[in-house]
């Protein structure tokens, strides 16, 4: 049995559940953003590729587990001698 938080902090990877709009364009839904900060107002975010989305609210994101040797070994199949 794992358990697993609902919590998301600073350093968690976050995926957009909706479109985010920003002054300078938006980031759609499905973006991928690190989370580097948090206040009353929402997350802090950054993209790997720098661009950066402040005060966002909690209902816009959803946390992404982190990909470990056995979720990612979930469902593949291993016979011997194949």
């Amino acid at each position: 049995m794992v358990f697993v938080r609902k919590i998301i902090d600073i350093g968690d990877r976050v995926e957009a559940v909706k479109d985010i709009d920003i002054i300078r364009g938006t980031f759609t839904k499905g973006h991928v953003f690190t989370v580097v900060g948090c206040n009353n107002r929402g997350f802090n975010l950054i993209d790997d590729e720098g661009n950066e989305c402040n005060d966002v609210p909690p209902e816009f994101v959803k946390r992404i587990e982190p990909v470990t040797q056995e979720s990612s070994l979930k469902g593949s199949v291993h016979r011997e001698g194949e």
